[in-house]
């Protein structure tokens, strides 16, 4: 999604005056290679230019980012809007360390973005959290258009009270008292894992805090391959599994014709030599 986010802002927006992406170091690359292998990707080859992408080096697991003063002060003057597309997906990782990134990371970022004096909206991507909170709505209700439960509406500021318990004086609790009580944090939310637990209160943080800044929260369906633009993903995928279908079509009948033609060879193979038997005795 973030690519093809980027490549529709530089293809589509031509009064787009400068894009900037916030990338951390991984490992042994650094933000600048990072950037580099990503502008090299073939979806970008449509693009005639990415001069106007500038490099943002700093971490979201960091006060204000861990943007330099210079950094802060340019994004303060030139930035009109925010896509906040960073989160952490891994299903496999603790509790804490999701909650670091995809709640506290999501209100650093809210926090920098009320110095920012152009600003224009932000728009915060979560993108599994529809289906649980309908699961909220009040019974009898059905059909489209109907508001969706907002526990900040039923419970102000439950969010951060939670928070507040968990997160004390600059520290997590610790990894042993989140685990004892995960449990209890799924059940109460109705949330299937961390994952979906974290973007929930992400989520909920947003309305909570945002205050005076324009937010908009967009919850995509599920994101699949692209069907024209950038790259006919879903069109390739689409013809291949038709034509895999057909095949596996074409194997299962020849499978069952070859299954019948068998078994009636075989019967009739049974029969002949009875029958010629029966025109020996009857001629003798």
């Amino acid at each position: 999604m973030f690519q093809s986010l980027v490549y529709k802002l530089l293809a589509s927006c031509p009064d787009l005056a400068k894009l900037y992406l916030l990338m951390r170091p991984k490992k042994n690359i650094t933000a600048e290679e990072r950037l580099k292998q990503f502008l090299g990707r073939p979806i970008f080859e449509k693009v005639k230019s990415t001069d106007k992408v500038a490099l943002v080096e700093g971490d979201i697991n960091k006060p204000q980012l861990g943007l330099s003063l210079e950094s802060i002060k340019e994004l303060q003057s030139s930035v009109h809007l925010v896509f906040h597309l960073a989160a952490e997906v891994r299903f496999t990782i603790g509790l804490r360390d999701l909650l670091d990134f995809n709640v506290l990371g999501t209100l650093r970022l809210m926090e920098l973005c009320q110095e920012f004096k152009s600003l224009e909206i932000v728009f915060a991507g979560f993108r599994t959290c529809l289906y649980r909170l309908l699961q909220h709505q009040p019974e009898g209700i059905e059909g489209r258009g109907v508001p969706i439960w907002d526990p900040c509406t039923e419970f102000p500021g439950f969010c951060q009270n939670v928070l507040t318990r968990l997160y004390d004086c600059g520290r997590w609790t610790s990894p042993e008292v989140l685990e004892n009580i995960r449990p209890a944090l799924l059940k109460q939310f109705k949330q299937p894992n961390n994952y979906t637990l974290s973007k929930f209160l992400g989520e909920q943080m947003v309305l909570e805090r945002r205050g005076n800044l324009p937010t908009a929260i967009v919850r995509p369906s599920i994101v699949i391959g692209s069907w024209k633009e950038p790259i006919p993903v879903g069109r390739i995928l689409f013809l291949t599994m038709y034509l895999v279908l057909c095949l596996l079509i074409a194997l299962i009948s020849s499978l069952v014709l070859y299954l019948i033609a068998s078994t009636s060879i075989f019967c009739i193979s049974r029969i002949l030599p009875n029958t010629v038997l029966e025109l020996q005795e009857a001629v003798w």
